[in-house]
């Protein structure tokens, strides 16, 4: 049995976008399969969404 296996990514691609924001709905998702598919890049993400700033 390996445990906690669902935790890693084996992506080959990514979607070029440092997330998804939508205005609207007041929705943002981040994650590594965004930008580059590795951990840094979810890290990245998450950063790059929570600096956005509203007014």
């Amino acid at each position: 049995m390996i445990p906690h296996l669902w935790k890693y990514a084996f992506a080959k691609t990514s979607l070029d976008m440092p997330y998804f924001l939508n205005d609207e709905k007041n929705l943002g998702i981040c994650g590594d399969f965004f930008n580059h598919s590795n951990m840094e890049a979810a890290l990245l993400s998450s950063e790059l969404l929570g600096n956005i700033k509203y007014f």
